[in-house]
């Protein structure tokens, strides 16, 4: 795998970038989950939390048919990574304020904006791979991807459970 990656530097850059930002995804994800669960109408709150970022998922399917129809790829990348720059900016910035249904509310709009944003970014750069990388070693390069994108959703998961166990559930 390390050797791949040595042979494959711009799609090591590529895939790295995007694994950087699924990080920050989860990240986001986990601390609106904990301030969700903090507040009084928790299940209502968790609720539109969870569908955040469960809708990007499930229209992912058209963002990369609409992706793949599209002209000027790397234009559109480079947008969708200021959009998604500004959106978690906002989610940040109404960290600071007292924490309300409507806030968070607000933060779980941003969220699932910059998430389609992210999941259209995803459907741009898989044309790319294509061309980055040898057809014999195309499935290397996704099963790398696939392999890192679900061990960073586990490790997040786990580090987001084990927070919320420590500030919500366990009793100081």
């Amino acid at each position: 795998m390390l050797t791949f990656l040595k042979n494959n530097p711009i799609f090591s850059k590529i895939a790295g970038i995007s694994l950087f930002s699924k990080v920050g995804d989860r990240l986001f994800y986990t601390a609106m989950l904990t301030t969700a669960a903090s507040l009084p109408n928790g299940n209502t709150a968790v609720m539109m939390v969870s569908i955040s970022e469960t809708l990007p998922i499930l229209l992912s399917f058209f963002l990369g048919t609409l992706a793949d129809k599209k002209k000027r790829k790397i234009h559109l990348l480079i947008q969708n990574s200021f959009v998604r720059t500004v959106m978690y900016l906002s989610i940040g910035l109404l960290f600071n304020y007292p924490h309300t249904l409507f806030l968070l509310f607000l933060m779980a709009s941003f969220n699932f904006i910059s998430d389609l944003a992210g999941n259209y970014s995803s459907a741009l750069v898989t044309p790319f791979t294509k061309n980055l990388v040898k057809a014999e070693d195309m499935e290397q390069a996704q099963g790398i991807i696939s392999m890192t994108t679900q061990l960073i959703n586990v490790l997040a998961t786990f580090a987001g459970a084990t927070l919320f166990y420590h500030f919500f559930i366990e009793v100081p």
